[in-house]
Order: structure tokens, then sequence, then C-alpha cells
């Protein structure tokens, strides 16, 4: 069974995968997928905290 996203969803489980991998710094993160800054470190804290 396939995740459902909501009408208003800008960041499907491909991204948020590549946002956690990234290495590059978190505003042109933002910049790229046209994100608010504290999306960016949201899923990356996901990441850190596993």
């Amino acid at each position: 069974m396939g995740n459902i996203l909501h009408a208003n969803a800008k960041t499907t489980p491909q991204i948020r995968t590549k946002i956690q991998n990234a290495t590059v710094s978190i505003a042109i993160l933002a910049e790229h997928y046209k994100l608010n800054p504290k999306t960016i470190i949201r899923w990356k804290n996901i990441l850190c905290s596993r």
C-alpha cells in the first residue's frame, strides 16, 4: 500500500531521501527545492535521530 500525499504536499518520499542524504548547505537545499529552511532542518533531524 503506497503513501497518499495531501494536496499541498511539497515533499515526496524521494525528495525527503535526497534531502537526508545531501551534503550541501540547508540554504542551498531550501532554494533548490523551494522549501522553507525549517522544513529542510526537520527532515535532516529525522535522519539524525534514527
